[in-house]
């Protein structure tokens, strides 16, 4: 079934004062204004205004820290800039005008006040991470830590750790990712903010989902739920209650999905949320799509939709438009099927059209910005020259008395300085002839390296299995290779022993000349275990590989240990017994039968890296029927960025492409995936190798 996505609490950009009020809070501090209290009495209820207000009505806070900011200007109040700029940063950033956040943000970073550059630091890198700039967003959370381990703030350093395990999330680097979300689970307990804790543990429990811990995921959640409820945070208990249902659905437990969905909808109506009622109807009548109870799937999905257009969440009504027109195609009726379908086509134009509107609304707003900076750098030059002529007039008495001495001081400058260019002139012959030099050296040495990176890529070429005998084994079949660079650190590899036929595929650390050279080694061992050592279960294949990676990588007494190693999934089909046996690095492997998904998890470790040399691979068995079609693939596929706004493909839209394109012919597939790859990447880089195998039996 189709997997929604996980509801994540992130954590929210730092303020430099505690904030909590109402509407009512609002009402009464701006009729304090209508009685014209002094201008500091001002300052302070302006500056409260903009705090409440920068979240529910972000264009008010401006205004109002802007007003606060121009009263402490008059009366030469200082000790409130800092608050009202991250208050007018922080408008923006709820805005969605993350650039414009980012200046304002920026001005505390040279503060003498280390806890507002802690601030500061942190949420400029929120910025950045929100923009998919994720570098410069971890290094800014990274010195934000520092910072706050000065001054020893505990609830400072949690924030940053959260940060930092949101980014690894990001970034494809999972095992950080819990593990600095754990740090900081730790520290928020310390501190006892429960909101954060739940918070964090809902986190915590959707990236578990997402590496497919989904037992450790449900324990996260419950922890989630217990503490929103001790609190009675019901929004969060509502979300949370979602979350589990997700998961049970995910794992075809489709009553406990029921019951959580049921639970969550009874609480999104008891706190009025038409939001997280019109998703939950969505979710429920999914549910009874994928059991077959048609009827009642289209009658819950209808209530979502109803609601979801009320509100004009467009979202909602896309999810809705899809799984009715699924539904209706699951009932045998095209007709609705496709009407439905034209609906979902025409929604999600809708939204692309209205995503690229904002997209061009942000950009005019920094080209207007930047219009207006320049009038002010140009009006501060008019001021200068201005000034100037006005100086030059005070001073053309005094020029003209000493005009004859300045002419005698110029003409033995001239004869001095054309002495200097002559010198100079022969210098800067040398340094170019210097120059043509060394560009020639570059040029020699960039056609050298050109050509050893040519001659590995032959090197890799004739070390990957030869394709007629694949061919010949798997006449069904199809190899989707695309490294990034010339050559690659994903490969392939493929043996036939008697009636048993072994595949891999491989994906080495790194990409390009380095990534060659570990997928050439890793390559070798697993050659030895299987040709030289001739072992058959793909569990102990793995082992030994493992063993014979970590004794290259970690030498005993070697001055340099790497943590190399290599991600993969190995199949093993036995075509006597119709059985397939498989074990994985972290990669797994899909069958597709009759358009439903059967995954074969890996081992949640590499090859190599950090596992140990004891540790024993699983191997799983599976009797095969007649046309099943096996996928087995590196990460490049669903990490890769592309589409209308920038994200990763995603392993779950992988998953939902393979069964879809299941039933075409072998090459039909590999032309599918070729086109969608292009089509989604579309302009952008593509960020690392890219390897699917498939093959049908």
């Amino acid at each position: 079934m189709k997997v929604k996505t996980i509801i994540l609490f992130i954590v929210a950009i730092s303020h430099c004062y505690s904030i909590s009020g109402s509407q009512n809070t609002v009402d009464s501090l701006e009729g304090v204004l209508l009685t014209e209290p002094s201008e500091d009495v001002k300052l302070g209820i302006y500056a409260h205004l903009a705090d409440l207000e920068e979240n529910n009505k972000p264009d008010k806070a401006i205004a109002y820290a802007e007003k606060a900011l121009e009263i402490a200007q008059s009366i030469g109040e200082q000790s409130y800039n800092s608050r009202l700029r991250n208050a007018i940063g922080n408008a923006y950033f709820y805005k969605g005008d993350f650039s414009e956040a980012r200046k304002h943000y920026q001005h505390d970073l040279k503060s003498e006040d280390s806890g507002e550059r802690a601030t500061a630091m942190g949420n400029v890198g929120l910025t950045y991470m929100n923009t998919g700039e994720y570098q410069p967003a971890l290094e800014h959370f990274q010195q934000a830590l520092s910072l706050y381990e000065n001054e020893k703030d505990i609830e400072g350093q949690a924030s940053q750790l959260n940060n930092i395990s949101t980014i690894s999330f990001y970034m494809s680097q999972y095992d950080k990712c819990i593990e600095y979300g754990e740090q900081a689970l730790v520290l928020y307990e310390q501190t006892g903010n429960k909101v954060r804790v739940s918070g964090l543990l809902n986190n915590l429990g959707g990236i578990s989902v997402h590496l497919g811990n989904n037992k450790e995921a449900v324990n996260y959640f419950m922890q989630a739920y217990a503490i929103a409820e001790e609190m009675g945070h019901k929004s969060t208990m509502a979300v949370t209650l979602v979350n589990i249902g997700v998961i049970y659905g995910q794992d075809n437990r489709y009553q406990k999905a029921l019951e959580f969905y049921d639970r969550s909808l009874d609480m999104w109506k008891e706190i009025g949320d038409k939001s997280g009622i019109a998703t939950t109807l969505n979710n429920i009548g999914e549910i009874y799509k994928e059991q077959g109870k048609y009827k009642e799937a289209i009658k819950f999905i209808n209530e979502g939709l109803e609601i979801g257009t009320q509100i004009g969440d467009k979202e909602t009504v896309s999810a809705s438009y899809e799984w009715l027109s699924e539904t209706y195609q699951g009932m045998g009726k095209a007709a609705k099927a496709l009407e439905y379908h034209k609906l979902y086509f025409a929604i999600n134009d809708t939204l692309r059209e209205e995503a690229s509107n904002r997209d061009m609304l942000e950009l005019q707003t920094e080209y207007e910005t930047e219009k207006k900076e320049q009038k002010i750098q140009i009006q501060q030059l008019e001021n200068e020259k201005l000034l100037g002529d006005n100086e030059r007039q005070k001073l053309t008495l005094f020029t003209s008395a000493g005009g004859l001495l300045l002419m005698v001081f110029l003409a033995f400058v001239l004869f001095r300085s054309n002495r200097i260019k002559q010198r100079a002139n022969v210098l800067i012959t040398t340094q170019k002839n210097e120059i043509e030099h060394q560009r020639d050296q570059i040029a020699e040495q960039k056609r050298d390296l050109t050509d050893s990176i040519e001659y590995a890529q032959s090197l890799q070429q004739a070390i990957l299995p030869d394709i007629e005998s694949i061919r010949k084994a798997l006449p069904e079949h199809f190899i989707y290779f695309r490294p990034r660079d010339v050559v690659s650190g994903d490969f392939y590899w493929f043996h036939e022993n008697d009636n048993k036929t072994f595949i891999l595929a491989a994906d080495c650390t790194g990409h390009g000349v380095p990534g060659a050279f570990v997928s050439m080694l890793c390559g070798n061992a697993v050659n030895q275990a299987v040709v030289e050592k001739g072992l058959e279960d793909p569990g102990e294949i793995l082992g030994d590989v493992n063993r014979s990676v970590l004794s290259v990588f970690r030498k005993e007494g070697a001055q340099y240990k790497a943590n190399d190693g290599m991600d993969c999934s190995l199949c093993v089909l036995d075509k006597l017994k119709n059985e397939l046996r498989f074990a994985g690095a972290m990669n797994p492997c899909i069958i597709v039968r009759d358009e439903e998904i059967i995954e074969l998890s890996a081992d949640r470790t590499a090859i190599g890296g950090n596992t140990s040399a004891n540790h024993l691979f699983g191997t799983k068995k599976m009797e095969l029927q007649k046309d099943d079609t096996i996928y087995v693939f590196s990460d490049g596929y669903p990490d890769q960025f592309g589409g209308e706004k920038g994200k990763k493909f995603k392993v779950t839209n992988f998953k939902r492409m393979l069964s879809r394109i299941a039933h075409l012919t072998i090459n039909e597939q590999r032309v599918f995936i070729d086109k969608t790859f292009s089509n989604w990447k579309n302009g952008w880089e593509q960020i690392d190798d890219v390897l699917v195998i498939g093959f049908r039996v």
